[in-house]
């Protein structure tokens, strides 16, 4: 059977708030070269809950049952089939080999398609995935076409996006309550054609994606999707349940920028880490893979509440992209991307 081809586009915004007003979200938080998003998978075992205004959708069971992955966002011109999509401006690269590409036109952005050593996946129209400004209740419906080969068979793919911000509220998961959520429900449904010589065989497939977001954060929270596709009779249903694994308590994002310092970033061989803690506690820092494999121990010691400094010796590490992570008496605080180059 043919395989499935599926957009996983994280989608993640800039909101601004006041008291209990509806998120609005705005083009400031599009993706540019140099994001890298990460999504955990977790036990299928959860729904994704209401829709609606000011909702609750507790998470805090979640856990990892599943691999880390990674996606990067890089120019198209750094990848192996930028000739593929000339007009793309980003691309994403999953670190296996995979690539998506998409084009940013004012407030709207747009996948162009998809490439592996297998296959070159093209829109011959393309397929809109978000369109700012971004509010409650705020959707589009986009067509797209398209056809990718698999060794000399060739597939053709016609179907309709629905996008629509169908909730806001407060989400919680295992490390803490994030407010001001928005819930992005993301429908796909792909008409397919494909001909292996002895005639033509159709095939459907729906994808539903429920996607929970947050000002500061550029990663999708939590994710559920699912998948029915239906082929030569038989239909097969599928799951997933992926989240973000890093810290993502209200307080953390909400004082990110004042309250953590990391410098210089991107750094040849040492950086400084400044922490201003609110408590005293045991502190483990850690610097991480993109994998999510811990590379080295910074330190691990007990520490006073207030000015909290450390370097951070990235002699002994290749060139590439890295996470510190610190914990304080086995809670999360917090996750920074650095790079060594």
């Amino acid at each position: 059977m043919k395989k499935q081809l599926l957009v996983y586009l994280p989608v993640f915004f800039l909101f601004l708030t006041i008291g209990k007003a509806q998120p609005v979200i705005t083009a400031a938080n599009m993706y540019a070269v140099g994001d890298i998003l990460i999504r955990q998978e977790a036990d299928t075992n959860f729904s994704e809950g209401p829709a609606g205004a000011n909702q609750t959708w507790d998470f805090s069971d979640l856990a990892p049952t599943g691999i880390l992955s990674t996606q990067s966002a890089v120019s198209p011109a750094s990848t192996p089939f930028d000739t593929d999509f000339p007009s793309a401006d980003l691309a994403f690269d999953a670190d296996s080999g995979s690539y998506s590409y998409y084009d940013i036109s004012g407030n709207d952005i747009s996948l162009l398609g998809l490439a592996n050593s297998s296959y070159v996946f093209q829109y011959t129209n393309s397929q809109k995935v978000l369109s700012y400004p971004i509010t409650y209740n705020t959707s589009f419906t986009d067509d797209m076409a398209g056809s990718y080969t698999i060794l000399t068979f060739t597939n053709n793919r016609t179907g309709t996006a629905t996008f629509l911000a169908d909730g806001y509220g407060t989400l919680i998961m295992p490390t803490g309550t994030i407010n001001n959520v928005l819930r992005i429900k993301y429908t796909q449904s792909f008409f397919d054609v494909i001909d292996y010589g002895t005639g033509p065989i159709t095939s459907t497939s729906e994808t539903t994606t429920y996607n929970w977001i947050v000002e500061g954060n550029k990663n999708v929270l939590v994710s559920i999707s699912y998948i029915t596709t239906s082929v030569l009779g038989l239909t097969f249903n599928t799951k997933s349940v992926s989240y973000y694994p890093g810290f993502v308590s209200t307080e953390d994002l909400l004082s990110s920028n004042s309250n953590i310092q990391l410098f210089p970033n991107p750094t040849v061989n040492n950086a400084l880490i400044n922490v201003n803690l609110e408590e005293s506690g045991f502190v483990n820092l850690a610097l991480y893979s993109t994998s999510g494999q811990q590379v080295k121990v910074i330190d691990c010691a007990n520490v006073p509440a207030g000015m909290y400094s450390r370097q951070v010796n990235l002699e002994d590490v290749p060139d590439g992209v890295y996470f510190i992570k610190m914990k304080m008496d086995n809670r999360d605080l917090f996750t920074r991307k650095i790079v060594k180059q």
